[in-house]
């Protein structure tokens, strides 16, 4: 599996040059798939399917494996930001968006675009689409552009139907100490983040939940699917965000659901659909990448089953109970 990326830059000043300044600096950090994907060059950090890349017709492909996807994609992301190059995939979904400009600010939504342009409107736009169904988790997060690693930022979530904020500086996280239920009040403290109002910021009142403080699981586990969703869920609202993503809505047609757990970065369980009607279910550490249980079922209700188990069960208890292969990647 591979996703395919277009990278275009219609609303830049000098597209040509733009996409040939971000086609040498995938060319020099790529890592081609063919490659040992364990052992890299020290220097390379993305891992491309065809290379070398080259834009064509105002136009850059570029062919991501599925292995080691995350990481690439995250790097593209950083890049197309600072040259204010539209990144969108095979599908259409927008990586990167650019059309408002560039500003000091970059903002991730809960669908995973980075916009380049973040003011008071943009916010705003973000957190009324939201606001109607209230989805549990990361609405949007807000970091100094210069800062492309996301280490310092203010966060806007939802946790049982209301508002919550987490702001970050160096190694402190804090959390406003209740949960708001207006999104124009959450509004107003980005509002202040953006214009650099500490003050304004410092009048609230904020918890510690620094590492070894307070263990934050607003955002606990995370759900991919096959369909290019994403969603970002709480410790409380994981068991209804799995069946609704696993059997609501258009779900019918999905290919595969995955929930990772973001306390543990490696941790996950996928259901996959296999040979028709069967679904196959796999499970472990470290994404599977050496070894992962696996097992498969007759029925989509019973892979729902398991992925739910998966998330409320400790991991011995999960394991004894089914009758797991252990699959080992030699």
């Amino acid at each position: 599996m591979a996703y395919d990326l277009y990278v275009t830059a219609p609303d830049h000043p000098r597209p040509a040059e733009a996409l040939t300044a971000f086609a040498d600096t995938v060319n020099r950090g790529a890592v081609p798939g063919a490659a040992d994907p364990d052992n890299p060059p020290a220097d390379r950090r993305l891992r491309i399917t065809a290379y070398p890349v080259a834009p064509s017709d105002g136009v850059l492909t570029v062919a991501v494996p599925y292995q080691g996807a995350t990481e690439t994609l995250n790097s593209l992301q950083n890049d197309a930001a600072r040259r204010t190059v539209r990144l969108t995939d095979i599908g259409g979904r927008v990586l990167v968006e650019t059309a408002g400009g560039d500003s000091p600010f970059r903002m991730r939504d809960r669908a995973g675009t980075v916009h380049t342009f973040v003011d008071a409107t943009t916010v705003r736009r973000v957190l009324a689409e939201a606001d109607g169904w209230r989805p549990a988790g990361m609405v949007l997060s807000v970091s100094p552009a210069d800062d492309p690693t996301g280490a310092n930022y203010l966060r806007v979530g939802i946790v049982n139907r209301r508002w919550t904020v987490h702001l970050r500086t160096g190694e402190t996280v804090r959390q406003l100490a209740d949960l708001l239920d207006r999104a124009e009040t959450a509004a107003t403290v980005v509002d202040s983040y953006l214009a650099g109002d500490v003050a304004a910021l410092e009048q609230l009142s904020w918890a510690d939940i620094s590492m070894g403080m307070v263990a934050d699981t607003t955002n606990r586990w995370r759900l991919d699917d096959s369909a290019g969703g994403l969603t970002v869920t709480s410790e409380a609202e994981v068991r209804e965000a799995v069946t609704a993503g696993f059997a609501g809505g258009s779900t019918g047609d999905l290919d595969w659901l995955q929930v990772s757990d973001q306390t543990n970065p490696g941790d996950y369980i996928t259901a996959d659909r296999h040979l028709g009607t069967q679904w196959c279910v796999m499970w472990g550490h470290g994404y599977g990448e050496e070894r992962y249980w696996r097992a498969v079922v007759d029925s989509p209700a019973a892979a729902l089953d398991l992925l739910l188990a998966w998330t409320e069960t400790p991991e011995e208890t999960f394991l004894a109970a089914r009758d797991w292969e252990l699959v080992v990647d030699e």
